[in-house]
């Protein structure tokens, strides 16, 4: 049964919807009840009265018990390389055949009651398309974000959210619609990293995106080597365009202080990984990046450290991309060393180098912009400055 069979007969035993809850469970993990009783809980506060139904993917065999809402079971195929992707897709298709004013996309380890309203609310009341989480405790979890595929989407697409490839998000009418009826889930992003697609599509078709702070711990990243390759790809794609003006994100009551992960313990460990690796992956980088991009990555910092600049780290990331782009399927050695050269970021980020993500934001442009002019030229890649 296709996706979209199986979203229009699950549609037909629901009268209707104007909110949609998503909960994307992974096969055999056992945490479908505690998300349904979680999203009954804050429907219940914060939606009351309000036709809703909460929508379980890929919990089969799973027992939930009764909930004070409605709540349909949905299906995808377990252990399939694109389980997540067709969970969201599945989803989406769910909540644009109700023509539900809104979907909010849960992540059953880490959401709250809260969550829900933090969520809709800006997609309810004040006009956003996709509104992504900015947790008041990120723990670490958005050091890939903050110091990798922030910048470089807001590069790409002139703004974005600080959590560009968040584990739940909420989306309006408008988007879900537009998602279900093209045809871009067979890109490789879409595979790889589908709610990083999703907020690529939103920032390139001109809908409004925010962040919105939830009030709790953010979650563990899963799927970072999925992300970082979805990135890549999208870099690929956008190859060629035009840069555009960059914007900072819309905030739905996010201080500033909000998603600080700067003194993340397990940061430290990421950064003595790379020191202690680089040497025996010196050659394997030689391989993919540029000689002067491998020296570089090679020279020690003070007292021993790391200088990886944003500048550096633009670079190595556009270099990433060309091998994307000359090679369909992406795997080692680049893949696979990632985790380490972003150790390397990480280091960097902690002995102050690159603190600003605004001024981040800035320096990959400007990579980016010497990139295409060095390409139109013919020679693809620009020396480091």
């Amino acid at each position: 049964m296709s996706l979209q069979h199986q979203a229009r007969q699950a549609a037909s035993f629901v009268r209707g919807a104007d909110i949609v809850i998503g909960i994307a469970v992974d096969h055999g993990t056992g945490r479908a009840a505690r998300a349904a009783r979680l999203a009954s809980a804050g429907l219940a506060k914060y939606y009351p009265g309000v036709e809703a139904l909460i929508a379980v993917c890929g919990a089969d065999g799973e027992e939930i018990p009764p909930v004070d809402a409605k709540v349909v079971r949905l299906s995808t195929r377990p252990g399939a390389v694109t389980e997540r992707q067709d969970a969201t897709r599945l989803l989406i298709e769910l909540a644009a055949e109700l023509s539900a004013k809104a979907l909010a996309i849960l992540d059953p380890d880490s959401a709250v009651p809260e969550s829900i309203d933090s969520l809709l609310r800006p997609v309810l009341l004040a006009g956003q398309d996709f509104a992504a989480p900015v947790y008041r405790d990120s723990s670490g979890s958005g050091l890939l974000s903050s110091l990798t595929l922030y910048p470089m989407m807001r590069c790409l697409y002139g703004r974005c959210v600080r959590n560009p490839a968040p584990g739940e998000f909420a989306m309006s009418r408008a988007l879900l619609g537009e998602l279900s009826e093209g045809g871009g889930w067979i890109t490789e992003a879409a595979r790889r990293a589908p709610s990083l697609w999703i907020a690529s599509e939103a920032l390139d078709r001109g809908h409004r995106v925010c962040d919105t702070l939830i009030p709790a711990r953010g979650p563990a990243v899963r799927g970072a080597s999925g992300q970082v390759a979805a990135l890549l790809s999208l870099i690929a794609e956008n190859e060629g365009r035009a840069g555009r003006v960059l914007e900072g994100p819309e905030l739905f009551g996010v201080p500033a202080e909000a998603g600080s992960d700067r003194d993340d313990a397990r940061s430290g460990a990421l950064a003595a990984r790379f020191l202690a690796a680089r040497r025996d992956l010196e050659p394997v980088w030689r391989t993919f990046l540029r000689k002067e991009t491998v020296d570089r990555l090679m020279c020690p910092g003070e007292r021993g450290g790391v200088c990886l600049s944003d500048g550096l780290w633009a670079h190595v990331l556009f270099e990433l991309a060309d091998v994307f782009r000359e090679r369909t399927w992406f795997g080692p050695p680049a893949l696979e060393t990632f985790p380490v050269l972003h150790g390397g970021r990480v280091a960097a980020y902690r002995a102050g180098i690159g603190t600003d993500i605004e001024r981040s934001c800035q320096v990959f442009d400007a990579v980016r912009t010497r990139f295409e002019q060095n390409r139109a030229k013919g020679d693809p890649v620009p020396c480091l400055n």
